[in-house]
């Protein structure tokens, strides 16, 4: 049965927008956050400081302070159709962040933490014995893992940020071998993840030179920040189903991209409110794994090492100007580009695309989130009431929904929810 499974998931994973094609646990290269899954499959620079927007970058969670800060966030149950298998996905999480310099101790830094759970199932499959093809019963094929992640973020001018994630993973391919199969079809494994993250806010010098007063206590004037990000995911062993003579590398991948914010915000006399903001975004991805050539002769067939696979070195594969500032993509390298528009803190367009590698062409996607950010800052600006005004400055809920693959047989719609609470204190 395992064989089974492995081929269908072959089939799948070379022809989606998630995964690479050459290793290993290929669910793992799926983006959790749904704004950047629609926004071309982005997310090391985490541009809108999402809930589960650290998954491709844990640095992000240094910078997740926004008035120290806890969100839930939760992806429901999803169905990927028209595929030969019929997966189904979901997750949920946990992140928070506390600044440190608000805080007692009055220290530079800030500091974020999350936790989050992913399973992704390949759906049930039926078991039989060896001499009756009768079906005994059905076996759920799924893979999960459980994420723990921590960040630390320092400014002065600039911010930079550090992070790193640990992941314990399953893998359930099959209850028993089967066909004479090797292996038990089940493994568990550690993985790594590391990342990088400055951002520069150009804001602060251009605010006192291009504010415009609108009274005494109300002005509006430009931002301008830069992010750049670096990160390394699934760093660990190759994974073992029972059968050492064919361990297969998990899908470990580098990532580096920038953002550039422009908008408009707007200070008034208990705050501000962000009137409108523009980012562009571009990203590359690498696979760090490379696949032995097979040479033939008229004989025969041989690989000339001892592995058909292997680890290698860090964005060995990246042509800066042509998959970064170009952002065209290679035989080798996966190029992002994303464009995300968001109003008054509520209403959030994304649209991105991503080529290289196998795809022909290039694969798009889209999102639409709403927040109640920004008119609970309006609601507790205007209220009296007390109880409303406690509501207004501490909880924020937003929904996302996002499509993949988009125009494409694999077009897959995905939503997700937040519940968010700020202002908390230690």
């Amino acid at each position: 049965m395992r064989k089974s499974i492995l081929a269908a998931l072959m089939f799948v994973f070379s022809t989606t927008s998630f995964a690479q094609g050459e290793g290993a646990l290929p669910f793992l290269g799926f983006q959790q956050e749904s704004m950047y899954l629609g926004a071309g499959d982005i997310g090391v620079t985490d541009p809108a400081s999402s809930p589960a927007g650290f998954y491709f970058n844990p640095a992000s969670l240094g910078r997740k302070v926004a008035n120290n800060s806890a969100s839930l966030f939760f992806t429901p149950r999803q169905e990927y159709g028209h595929w030969i298998i019929e997966p189904t996905f979901r997750s949920f999480g946990i992140s928070a962040g506390y600044d440190l310099s608000k805080s007692g101790w009055k220290l530079p830094f800030s500091i974020g933490a999350a936790i989050m759970y992913h399973k992704f199932s390949y759906g049930n499959f039926p078991v039989t014995s060896i001499n009756n093809p009768r079906i005994l019963r059905t076996y759920e094929a799924f893979e999960d893992f459980i994420m723990i992640s921590g960040g630390i973020g320092y400014e002065y001018f600039v911010k930079i940020s550090l992070g790193a994630s640990i992941k314990l993973i399953e893998s359930h391919l099959s209850e028993s071998p089967t066909e004479n199969e090797e292996g038990t079809g089940q493994a568990k494994i550690t993985a790594f993840d590391i990342g990088f993250l400055l951002d520069i806010p150009f804001t602060k010098l251009l605010k006192p030179y291009c504010k415009t007063g609108l009274d005494n206590k109300t002005s509006v004037y430009p931002t301008f920040d830069l992010s750049l990000g670096i990160a390394a995911m699934n760093i660990g062993d190759e994974i073992d189903y029972g059968f050492p003579a064919q361990k297969d590398p998990i899908l470990r991948t580098a990532r580096i991209g920038y953002t550039f914010n422009v908008g408009y915000d707007l200070q008034y006399e208990t705050g501000k409110i962000s009137l409108f903001n523009y980012s562009f975004t571009g990203e590359a991805s690498d696979l760090l794994i490379k696949r032995s050539i097979l040479y033939c002769n008229r004989e025969n067939c041989f690989i000339p090492d001892d592995r058909n696979t292997e680890y290698q070195g860090f964005l060995s594969d990246l042509q800066f100007t042509k998959n970064l500032i170009h952002l065209e993509g290679s035989s080798k390298i996966l190029s992002h580009k994303a464009h995300m528009i968001n109003l008054f803190e509520t209403i959030t367009f994304t649209s991105g695309r991503f080529s290289g590698k196998s795809i022909v062409g290039s694969r798009k996607s889209n999102a639409f989130s709403v927040s109640t950010k920004g008119l609970f800052k309006l609601v507790g600006t205007l209220s009296e009431n007390r109880i409303l005004k406690y509501i207004t400055d501490h909880f924020e809920l937003s929904y996302t929904s996002a499509t993949a693959n988009e125009d494409t047989r694999w077009e897959t719609n995905l939503y997700s929810f937040s519940i968010g609470y700020k202002g908390f204190e230690i």
